[in-house]
């Protein structure tokens, strides 16, 4: 079962100008992460900007109690996965 999917939009420069994070199989319906573009504006991406919208991710994530794995443990998930993805997206 999935548990988040990613979208990326505009690399250029060697940056990534704008960054889409939906969550879904977590919360009861899909939901976009919101916050991230204060994150990207602030200039040159850090592993710190990964863990802010890790950070943004978890935060979204509503888990239902209708699986094996319990709602903090697939909300750390949540934020572990996102903060790989960015960091291999916008640090590589």
């Amino acid at each position: 079962m999935p548990t988040i999917s990613y979208a990326s939009g505009d690399r250029s420069n060697g940056r990534i100008d704008d960054l889409r994070i939906g969550i879904t199989a977590v919360n009861p319906a899909p939901m976009l992460v919101k916050g991230i573009d204060a994150v990207l504006k602030r200039g040159n991406f850090t592993d710190a900007s990964a863990e802010q919208i890790a950070d943004l991710a978890a935060r979204t994530a509503k888990p239902l109690t209708t699986s094996a794995l319990t709602p903090e443990y697939r909300r750390e998930m949540v934020r572990v996965f996102t903060r790989r993805a960015v960091t291999q997206l916008c640090l590589s």
